[in-house]
């Protein structure tokens, strides 16, 4: 039986974050030891988005504006449609993002108005979620960061890179990271392309226009991977 990805990244998280502040907590206050301890992150008020996603998988996916009021049933190539033009209109000319995305698969976009974003190592998130296998690694960033726009991209060194609100990143001081906020450009792969290809490609999909990250579950995720690496390197040189 394949081994439930959201319970033991949960749990790592929770234990791992526990141990980093030497004192016993238990829910959400794990994930805020974590931060305080490493002086990870200084929230700001723009840095959660107010929205609330669901995850049906498959082809159909959820996004609840409102719990009380509306539920809006969208299926995945709508969503990605949706995240593509809501997308462009973070460059000075959507019909060059389109061109991009079909000749090369990615497109140079500014951040800092739409979004920011947060890239790291590809050791780095290994080592936090436990795992390089690509459906595990998806499966825990989409349930630990709680539905976080991800992508990957290979290289010399791959990288992961999350997309948060366009403000999350002025207040980020979280060590093995780079973040890119305003005046900066970033290399973004089209929303619907091929989830196998050797390319740059989304982790954990848009679930629609601006439904971006937190930046707080972001930064205790890599006090978490920095901790394991730490713990690795030391039982090397035991």
């Amino acid at each position: 039986m394949r081994r439930t990805t959201e319970d033991l990244a949960r749990r790592r998280i929770l234990a791992d974050a526990s141990a980093t502040a030497n004192t016993p907590v238990t829910g959400s206050a794990a994930l805020s030891a974590a931060r305080g301890a490493h002086e990870l992150y200084d929230a700001s008020p723009n840095a959660v988005s107010p929205q609330t996603r669901l995850y049906l998988g498959g082809e159909l996916a959820m996004a609840v504006d409102d719990p009380g009021s509306r539920v809006t049933i969208h299926t995945r190539a709508d969503m990605d449609q949706a995240a593509a033009e809501w997308l462009a209109a973070a460059a000075s000319s959507a019909a060059q993002v389109v061109g991009e995305w079909k000749a090369q698969g990615v497109a140079w976009l500014r951040t800092g108005t739409l979004f920011s974003t947060v890239t790291l190592n590809a050791e780095l998130v290994h080592a936090a979620v436990g795992s390089d296998e690509p459906e595990c690694v998806a499966d825990c960033l989409e349930h630990v960061l709680e539905g976080t726009p991800v992508f990957f991209t290979p290289g010399g060194v791959d990288t992961y890179t999350a997309l948060l609100t366009p403000h999350a990143v002025r207040a980020w001081r979280v060590p093995d990271t780079v973040a890119a906020g305003q005046g900066h450009q970033v290399p973004v792969p089209f929303p619907a392309g091929e989830p196998d290809s050797d390319a740059a490609r989304w982790v954990v999909p848009m679930a629609g226009p601006g439904l971006l990250g937190s930046p707080a579950l972001l930064a205790a995720l890599v006090a978490l991977g920095r901790l394991q690496l730490s713990r690795k390197g030391d039982a090397a040189h035991e």
